[in-house]
């Protein structure tokens, strides 16, 4: 009864009492040029997506020998990311995000966006990372399936549209700071199409986004 009370209530006040983090309305990633912003690290010459994925391999799934360590690495190389975005280019991720086709095993993907190839290429020099490659190349974790993908998208070759949604993917991630304090509230990349329009693809991806004066 209790749950049945709250769907009602909720159901009445959608945005304000429930799902409050979701933006109404329509909104848009937005890269500021870069000598307006001259204290975060705006991409010249386009975005990377760097996609992650995982695949337990094992009657046990995540219960399998060895995932619990394979999970701690992953934290470890999270938290080196997030604490040195500038050095690495980092502007953020999704959580977790699990294949529901996937009836056999658990196989779990992460979108990851960065500022620049070379600075992505430094990361996996990083501390974390090499102990996780080191780790991982032993037969202890040959249950476990790893994949990456990488993607650089040039300068006017990207585009993006959010309606009514959570800030997600590209619209969730913030430019790195060079200068100044990083207090997850700076970088913020998401900006509201105000004027009704009805752009084309290409002219997003060229950053011709109508907005109200």
């Amino acid at each position: 009864m209790y749950r049945l009370i709250v769907v009602v209530r909720d159901s009445r006040s959608i945005y304000s009492t429930s799902f409050t983090n979701v933006k109404p309305g329509r909104w848009f990633v937005d890269l500021p040029e870069p000598e307006k912003v001259p204290e975060l690290d705006v991409p010249s010459d386009g975005i990377v997506c760097f996609v992650l994925g995982a695949r337990f391999n094992h009657p046990l799934g995540k219960l399998a020998p060895g995932v619990k360590d394979i999970g701690s690495m992953m934290a470890k190389m999270w938290d080196e990311m997030e604490r040195d975005r500038f050095k690495y280019g980092f502007m953020g991720r999704t959580r977790t995000m699990v294949e529901v086709a996937d009836t056999e095993a658990i196989t779990m993907t992460w979108l990851t966006y960065w500022t620049d190839v070379d600075k992505l290429q430094k990361f996996a020099t990083s501390v974390s990372h090499r102990l996780g490659q080191t780790a991982y190349g032993t037969s202890r974790y040959n249950h476990v399936g790893i994949m990456h993908e990488t993607y650089k998208a040039p300068k006017g070759s990207w585009e993006s549209v959010y309606l009514n949604m959570r800030p997600f993917g590209l619209g969730s991630a913030r430019l790195p700071v060079k200068t100044g304090k990083d207090d997850q509230k700076r970088g913020d990349l998401l900006r509201e199409v105000t004027l009704a329009s009805q752009q084309t693809l290409r002219q997003r991806m060229r950053g011709n986004v109508v907005n109200a004066p």
